[in-house]
């Protein structure tokens, strides 16, 4: 895929988490591209490219289709072991062997292609699936509607009865970094778990193999928005989850802090005043991660930094209301008076 069409969704996925605008208007939206600059999966002339792919998951977010995304192509593509997978039976032992051959096939499913020129197109794919999970986490246990999502976040099902063992798992998972429970019952819970195994998969890898890749940036802030949401829904907070988050977060400052940074990685993909949106962000989701630690003084020192790039007064406030286009029930929630906070948290 040419580089500058993968950023362009990145920068949409990115984009449809910030603002309620439309992020779709500086970008090809024709589908029928050539596959000269959009690299074909295999030799079948019927496969889709990595550029329709990923385009058709994105496309589902922004929507806010979650469910679309996790059943897309791209996912089918990468977890197709798991519809032949014979050793489904509801115990942690078969949970755990089957989310450790998730995230070998993964790593190699982004490293272990003949074209080495593909593996940072690969590796957005991989973040696109684990934004799709995350976010229908998200809209299931906070901002709504239940969508009446499946047990397990992937495009083959299984019976609908429950997996009780497996939730188990998933919650073992999270408290095993947290060291202490979840702060209530929350629903989907492999769905966060998968997200933070393919968000930190498809980082990390862009480090090792036979070349190393040009990493996607915004893949750190992602992740910092699971590792936060699942320090929200812990019952204590965790100094090992504020080491991840201030090593994710200072990845994420360096990245996108600065209008010139933004500007540099995104070039002429952004359309008026979208970097200053996203500095703007940054340092106010920065602020709310500090504010969570009780780190106030860090955390006036970001909400200042967002004041003075957005030019408006800020003030936190709580309220009753609704937080995305998607939600159907008010609930209380931090909002920032004069500007429309979309986050999720």
């Amino acid at each position: 895929m040419v580089q500058h069409r993968a950023k362009q969704l990145e920068l949409r996925l990115l984009l449809c988490s910030i603002s309620h605008t439309n992020t779709n208007t500086n970008t090809n939206t024709n589908t029928n591209t050539n596959t000269n600059t959009s690299p074909i999966l295999s030799d079948n002339k019927n496969d889709k490219s990595l550029y329709h792919l990923i385009f058709e998951i994105v496309t589902s977010i922004e929507k806010g289709d979650y469910l679309s995304a996790l059943s897309s192509d791209g996912a089918r593509l990468i977890f197709q072991f798991a519809q032949s997978w014979n050793f489904f039976q509801d115990t942690i032992d078969c949970a755990d062997r089957f989310y450790s051959q998730l995230d070998s096939t993964v790593e190699s499913f982004i490293l272990n292609h003949p074209s080495d020129s593909n593996q940072s197109d690969r590796a957005l794919l991989v973040i696109c699936i684990g934004v799709a999970a995350f976010l229908a986490f998200t809209q299931t246990n906070i901002t709504g509607p239940q969508e009446g999502y499946p047990w397990l976040p992937l495009p083959f099902q299984l019976s609908a009865r429950s997996w009780v063992e497996w939730d188990r798992w998933a919650r073992n998972q999270l408290m095993s970094t947290t060291g202490s429970a979840l702060l209530g019952k929350f629903s989907l819970v492999q769905y966060i778990v998968f997200a933070k195994m393919l968000l930190t998969k498809a980082k990390d890898l862009s480090l090792v193999g036979r070349t190393p890749f040009e990493r996607t940036r915004s893949a750190s802030w992602w992740l910092s928005r699971i590792i936060l949401l699942q320090q929200r829904i812990s019952d204590e907070l965790s100094s090992s989850l504020f080491d991840s988050l201030q090593v994710l977060m200072g990845e994420t400052m360096s990245y996108f802090g600065k209008l010139e940074d933004i500007k540099g990685y995104w070039g002429a993909t952004l359309l008026d005043k979208e970097a200053l949106t996203i500095s703007s962000m940054v340092h106010l989701e920065a602020g709310i991660m500090e504010h969570v630690y009780g780190r106030d003084d860090h955390s006036r020192q970001n909400f200042k930094f967002a004041e003075d790039a957005s030019g408006m007064q800020l003030s936190l406030t709580g309220a009753l209301g609704f937080r995305t286009v998607h939600q159907v029930i008010t609930i209380n929630y931090v909002t920032r008076n004069s500007f429309s906070l979309f986050s999720v948290f």
